[in-house]
C-alpha cells in the first residue's frame, strides 16, 4: 500500500505533467491554432487527469485512516477524541494548564482572543487533511511542528503565526504579536453589590477598597 510521503510525490508528479499540456493548450489557443491541433493537444491530458483524481482518492483515504485509527470513537482515534475533549475544556476555560497561559493573540480589529498554539495545531491539520497538493517535505515539516506544539515557546509559536500567515478563523483580520493571558480578573462578593468588595481571582488579596 502507499504511504502518504509517495502518494504526496505521485500527486505533485501528475500535476507538474498537467501543469504542462495546460501550458501547451493554452500557448496553441493564444496564437489561434486550428482546432484539430488544439483537440490534439488535449488528448494527453486525460489520462494524467483520471491518474490524478485516483491518487487524490487514495491520498484521502490513507489520510482518513490516519486520523481514524483502529480504536476510534464515533468515528475519531481514541486520541483524537481526548484531545477534542481537552480542547473543548481549555477553550471554555474550565481549566488552564500553567504553562500555556502566555500563549494567546487577539483579532486586530475586533480584539477577539485565541490560544495561538490551537490556532498554529488547526492550521497543520488542515493543511495536511484538506491540502493534497502540498510537497512531502512540506507535509513532514507541519507534522514535525504538531509533534513539537507543547514544546515550542511563546516566541517560536508567534513565528509561525508569522511565517505561516495565519489569520483571525472567524474574520480573516490579522493578528497580534503573543500577549500572556490575564488570570488575575476581579469579581465582586459579599452580601450586596453596594459594598464594594473586591476579590483578585488566582491573586494572593482578598479585602475591601
Amino acid at each position: 500500500m502507499s504511504t502518504e510521503s509517495s502518494l504526496r510525490e505521485s500527486l505533485a508528479t501528475k500535476l507538474t505533467t498537467i501543469n504542462h499540456h495546460g501550458d501547451v493548450i493554452r500557448s496553441l489557443k493564444s496564437s489561434h491554432a486550428p482546432k484539430s491541433e488544439i483537440e490534439e493537444a488535449v488528448k494527453p491530458l486525460k489520462a494524467p487527469e483520471l491518474e490524478k483524481a485516483e491518487i487524490e482518492s487514495e491520498l484521502k483515504a490513507a489520510l482518513s485512516g490516519e486520523s481514524n485509527g483502529s480504536n476510534s470513537f464515533n468515528g475519531m482515534s481514541r486520541e483524537t477524541f481526548r484531545q477534542a475533549v481537552v480542547n473543548t475544556l481549555e477553550r471554555r476555560l474550565f481549566y488552564i494548564p500553567s504553562f500555556k497561559i502566555y500563549k494567546g493573540v487577539a483579532d486586530e480589529k475586533t480584539g477577539t482572543c485565541y490560544r495561538v498554539d490551537h490556532l498554529l495545531k488547526d492550521h497543520c491539520k488542515d493543511k495536511l487533511e484538506k491540502d493534497l497538493a502540498i510537497s512531502s517535505e512540506k507535509a513532514a515539516e507541519l507534522k514535525h511542528i504538531l509533534a513539537v506544539l507543547d514544546d515550542l515557546s511563546a516566541e517560536q509559536l508567534g513565528a509561525k503565526i508569522k511565517e505561516y500567515g495565519i489569520v483571525a478563523p472567524d474574520t480573516k483580520n490579522p493578528l497580534s504579536d503573543r500577549y500572556p493571558f490575564n488570570l488575575m480578573f476581579a469579581t465582586s462578593i459579599g452580601p450586596c453589590m453596594s459594598s464594594g468588595a473586591v476579590a483578585k481571582c488566582y491573586g494572593t488579596e482578598l479585602g475591601t477598597k
